[in-house]
C-alpha cells in the first residue's frame, strides 16, 4: 500500500486499523470505515459512494469484511504521528512518545532497549486505571466544591479548624497542577496584585537555569525596588523558536518600546542588556542614558561610565548590540563571531579592567562565543 494513498470517499489516509483499504468490485478504493457506512447490514447490494454504481456484494466479500472488522477490534487504535498509516506500537520512556516500528529504528535506535512494545491490553488497562483514579479525584473535587459553596452562603458559623482543613485540601489538590500565578490566587490573603515574578515561564527558568529571584532582580534594576511589582515582561522573540536570524529578530522586536534581552552562551553564562528606548531599524550609534547590561549568572548590573554616545547600535544584519560590550552576530548559534569587549561603554566590576582577559570573558565565559538561546521581552509598567 502506498503510504500516501487515500480513501476516495473521506480523503483520509489508509491505515491498518479503521481506514484499511477496501477495493470495491467496480475498482474504486474506499476505507473500511466508509464501507461500513455504505453497506446495510442485511443487504447484498451497495451503491458505490464514488461513482454511484450499483454493486453486488457477495457472501465471501462480506465475510472478508467481517473478518477485517473483528481483527480491527483487537488492534491498537493509536497511529504514529509521523506515519499515519502505521500503528504506534512502541512507547519511548525517554521521550515520552509513542512511535511506529520505522520511527523506533530510525529515531530511537540508541536507546532501543528502553522501548516498550504496547498492545491493546496495555491501553485498555491504562484507561481503566486512569478512569478509576480520575473518578476518585472528581468525587473529591465535587465534595470540596459543595463545601466551598456552603461557606460562601454564610448560613451558619464554623470553627476555624473546619475552614483550615478545607483550605489545605483545596490547595493540596490544585496547586501542584497550577502555574505560579494560579497558585498565588489560592493564597488566603490575596490583594489582587500580580506576583512581581510571574512573567518568565517555567521553560525560560529551566533553559537559562535561573529562578524567580532573577526575574525580580531584573525588575528592580529596571524600575526600582518600590515599583518592581508593577513591572511587566512580555516575550517578543525566542531564538530557538523564531530562528537565530537577525532579520527575524528585528522584525519581532523593533519599535515595540523598552526591551530587555537575555542571552545564554555556549558556556551556560546568562547575561544581557536593557534598552529604555527599545530597538529600531538600521541607524547610527544611539544614546540611551538608562540602558545597562547585566550578568544574571553573577547577579551584577553594569551601567554606562564612558562612551555614552555608544550605548546601542541598530543594524538589521546584527542582533543585540550594546556598545562593544555585547555584540551578537546573526546565526550566532552556528558561529563564534559574537564577542564581548566588556568595559568599552559599560562599567565592569571593581578590580576588572577593560581590555584584560578577565573583562572580555566576564559576561559570556569567553571573549568570542556562540549562543544557545536568546529571549527578548517588551518591558512595561502596569498602572
Amino acid at each position: 500500500m502506498e503510504s500516501e494513498s487515500k480513501c476516495e470517499q473521506c480523503n483520509e489516509l489508509f491505515n491498518s486499523i479503521d481506514k484499511q483499504q477496501i477495493i470495491l468490485p467496480c475498482g474504486d478504493s474506499i476505507c473500511l470505515s466508509c464501507f461500513g457506512k455504505a453497506l446495510e447490514p442485511e443487504e447484498s447490494k451497495l451503491i458505490c459512494p464514488i461513482d454511484k454504481e450499483a454493486l453486488i456484494i457477495t457472501k465471501k466479500f462480506r465475510e472478508k469484511i467481517q473478518k477485517m472488522t473483528q481483527q480491527k477490534n483487537k488492534l491498537l487504535w493509536i497511529l504514529c504521528q509521523n506515519h499515519l498509516d502505521l500503528i504506534a506500537e512502541y512507547y519511548c520512556n525517554t521521550h515520552r512518545e509513542m512511535v511506529c516500528h520505522l520511527c523506533a529504528h530510525k529515531g530511537h535506535a540508541n536507546h532501543a532497549k528502553k522501548l516498550d512494545l504496547i498492545v491493546d491490553k496495555d491501553i485498555q488497562g491504562f484507561c481503566e486505571r486512569a478512569l478509576e483514579r480520575l473518578n476518585e479525584r472528581r468525587s473529591k473535587i465535587n465534595d470540596l466544591i459543595d463545601e466551598i459553596e456552603i461557606f460562601k452562603q454564610k448560613e451558619r458559623s464554623y470553627p476555624s479548624e473546619v475552614f483550615i482543613k478545607i483550605l489545605r485540601e483545596v490547595q493540596d489538590s490544585l496547586i501542584p497542577h497550577l502555574d505560579k500565578k494560579g497558585g498565588k490566587e489560592l493564597e488566603l490573603k490575596n490583594n489582587g496584585k500580580r506576583c512581581s515574578a510571574d512573567d518568565f515561564s517555567e521553560e525560560t527558568l529551566s533553559v537559562f537555569n535561573i529562578t524567580d529571584d532573577h526575574e525580580e532582580l531584573l525588575k528592580v534594576w529596571i524600575h526600582g525596588e518600590d515599583e518592581m511589582g508593577s513591572s511587566k515582561f512580555e516575550l517578543l522573540y525566542k531564538a530557538t523558536r523564531d530562528t537565530f536570524s537577525s532579520a527575524k529578530m528585528h522584525e519581532m522586536i523593533n519599535n515595540k518600546g523598552p526591551i530587555v534581552g537575555i542571552i545564554k552562551s555556549q558556556h551556560d553564562q546568562v547575561f544581557g542588556g536593557y534598552s529604555s528606548v527599545g530597538w529600531k531599524a538600521d541607524g547610527a550609534w544611539t544614546l540611551d542614558g538608562k540602558a545597562f547590561i547585566f550578568s544574571l549568572t553573577k547577579k551584577t548590573k553594569h551601567e554606562q561610565y564612558q562612551n555614552k554616545d555608544q550605548a546601542l547600535y541598530y543594524a538589521n544584519s546584527f542582533m543585540l548590540w550594546f556598545g562593544y560590550d555585547i555584540l551578537l552576530y546573526t546565526d550566532c548559534n552556528n558561529n563564534a563571531s559574537s564577542y564581548s569587549n566588556f568595559g568599552t561603554t559599560y562599567k565592569p566590576p571593581d578590580g576588572i579592567v577593560q581590555g584584560q582577559d578577565s573583562a572580555n570573558t566576564y559576561l559570556a565565559g569567553s571573549h568570542y562565543f556562540s549562543v544557545k538561546e536568546i529571549e527578548v521581552y517588551k518591558v512595561s509598567k502596569e498602572e
